[in-house]
């Protein structure tokens, strides 16, 4: 790349109360209370009662009931006040306003406004405001209000779809706000602005209204991506000119220059520091084919780590004025400080390792070059789907909360795919005890064990105890020392991955090589990731220029050997998430990729 490359070392150093919530066997009613901001039931212990029969009353785990009421695990009494933790509870409570002024505390949750609030309580928004001075000019979460209420609070009326464009979805046992998005293919965004006030947190029986027909579906979706079709946004708005002499692209990654030696620092610290210099040594080896490709660039490298108030500094340099195409920052908070700044510059932001798709929100201008989780597992389910319609498909589920997010991902994009039930299998205490009853002496079986619990693991290949059996499992599967080699073997183990290195690539062979030659070290996954993250926004601005964005699907990169890049907008105002994924599996004891 033109010029030198600048290495600019820099120093770094509750629960929403939800009355539409899930049904418990009998009807409670009883006072809540805010405590050291967490908001609890109070249950006055009536004669015969336990602490088991109370916990299953309010639906929540014995043991959060106990860790809430110091003592109570060595006997409770007549008339005694336990506290239920709201936050671990699933029943339908009736709240009773605990003092003799008729007023309830509500912690304010992330993204509650005063009229949502006004809303849930079905309390006029004057009153809330009048009974919470100051509150009408804006709240914050954490803030505790004080909500007006006469007698007992009843659970709002029924939603109603406000136009024929808006369906109203009923929350299902395991279902999260993104795998609803993915269900009508509408984005989490577009939810959002449809339910003001509406959380991460759902319960089952919560209504929320969907804009089905508020955007229009996509095309189809192919084995390596997402389950589920993408949705044409338009373009992002690129200011400035869009063809430039010369780029400037910056790397803000945790290189942790400012430890003396590595004798002080923490296992953790360590594989940071591996995983910076293995990003940036393949994004330099990268920097060189682009230039012989004819792109010119100058490259900043900035030590940034997970400090917010460092990234404010970095964006003020006077070089990051200019600044085109940024990589990073790894953490969340530097990387949104970072996103917000560059909405306003124009330079276009890339998160390089995993994180939650929450980070493209409201960030147009950021892409993840990682698929989420729950978006591979939506693919895996549209993979499972038409790879295996003839055989005998098996999901093992739990309820860990986890492994729900990719149970209802895998089963959503199933059935989607075919039609058909899936046959289930609970895993009850973390047994899988039964599940071989549920396999087929002929034909091939296929078990999808979306979990990483060792003690399952330790289990499940001696329960299922079979030669014609395929299983699926987690990405972690791959470093998870509890599987035996025999069993990856035996039961053709295979899990999906964002990027795959296939060793016996001759391209890749080569690479390594020349990788072991200019740094005297080894390639790991984030060598290869770097070397191919810079290759392809390198020929991004080579052939659109900033902008890119525009174009990511008209983005050649054989020479991205690990990674293929399916870019799709999240939301109208939020970033675009890489989609394709590999689904990997061992045959004769070697990992290969099953999706090609």
């Amino acid at each position: 790349m033109k010029g030198l490359t600048h290495f600019l070392l820099t120093c770094f150093a509750s629960s929403v109360l939800l009355l539409t919530g899930c049904h418990s066997m009998a009807q409670v009613t009883a006072p809540m209370e805010v405590i050291e901001g967490k908001s609890y039931y109070l249950h006055t212990v009536k004669k015969g009662e336990t602490a088991y029969a109370i916990s299953k009353l309010y639906e929540c785990e014995i043991n959060a009931l106990l860790a809430a009421n110091p003592g109570a695990d060595s006997g409770i009494r007549e008339g005694q006040t336990l506290h239920i933790p709201v936050e671990k509870s699933k029943a339908r409570v009736t709240i009773l306003a605990p003092d003799k002024d008729g007023f309830i505390n509500h912690e304010v949750q992330k993204r509650e406004t005063l009229f949502s609030i006004a809303r849930l309580y079905s309390v006029d928004v004057n009153r809330l405001a009048e009974a919470n001075p100051g509150s009408d000019t804006g709240i914050k979460k954490g803030q505790i209000l004080k909500v007006p209420l006469t007698g007992a609070v009843q659970a709002p009326k029924e939603l109603q779809p406000s136009s024929q464009s808006v369906k109203v979805h009923t929350v299902q046992a395991g279902e999260t706000l993104y795998s609803i998005s993915r269900q009508y293919n509408v984005p989490v965004d577009v939810i959002e602005q449809s339910n003001p006030g509406l959380t991460e947190t759902l319960s089952v029986g919560q209504q929320i209204r969907v804009p089905v027909k508020a955007l229009p579906l996509g095309t189809e979706p192919n084995e390596h991506s997402s389950g589920y079709g993408t949705i044409d946004f338009g373009p992002v708005k690129i200011d400035g000119p869009s063809i430039k002499a010369s780029y400037q692209i910056a790397l803000m990654l945790p290189f942790l220059t400012s430890a003396s030696d590595t004798v002080g620092m923490t296992l953790k610290e360590k594989k940071l520091q591996s995983v910076a210099f293995q990003i940036y040594r393949g994004a330099m080896m990268a920097s060189d084919t682009l230039q012989s490709m004819g792109l010119s660039a100058d490259i900043y490298t900035y030590d940034l780590a997970d400090d917010r108030n460092l990234a404010r500094e970095i964006v003020k340099k006077e070089e990051m004025q200019a600044m085109d195409l940024i990589i990073g920052p790894a953490f969340r908070d530097p990387l949104q400080e970072v996103a917000t700044w560059a909405a306003k510059s124009g330079a276009h932001v890339v998160c390089p390792v995993p994180q939650v798709n929450k980070v493209l929100l409201s960030s147009p201008n950021m892409s993840k070059a990682y698929a989420s989780e729950l978006t591979m597992w939506e693919g895996m389910g549209t993979f499972v789907g038409k790879k295996h319609q003839k055989d005998n498909v098996i999901l093992l589920t739990t309820k860990d909360v986890e492994d729900l997010k990719r149970i209802q991902a895998f089963r959503s994009s199933y059935k989607a795919q075919t039609g058909d039930s899936l046959v289930e299998h609970e895993s009850v205490n973390r047994s899988v005890s039964g599940l071989s009853k549920k396999l087929k002496p002929t034909g091939r079986n296929v078990v999808i064990v979306p979990t990483a619990d060792k003690l399952i693991l330790t289990t499940i290949f001696r329960e299922l105890n079979s030669n014609n059996t395929i299983v699926y499992g987690t990405e972690d599967w791959e470093e998870n020392n509890v599987i035996e080699p025999s069993s990856r073997n035996k039961y053709h183990i295979r899990y999906p991955k964002a990027h795959f290195t296939d060793y016996h690539d001759e391209h890749i062979q080569s690479w390594i090589e020349s990788f072991r030659k200019r740094y005297r070290s080894e390639p790991d996954e984030y060598g290869f990731l770097g070397y191919s993250i810079m290759m392809y926004y390198g020929k991004g601005l080579m052939q659109y220029g900033r902008q890119f964005p525009n174009h990511f699907s008209d983005i050649p990169c054989p020479e991205c050997a690990v990674s293929a890049f399916d870019f799709v907008r999240t939301g109208g105002e939020s970033g675009f998430e890489n989609r394709h994924f590999f689904i990997v599996g061992t045959e004769d004891f070697e990992l290969i990729q099953v999706n090609k």
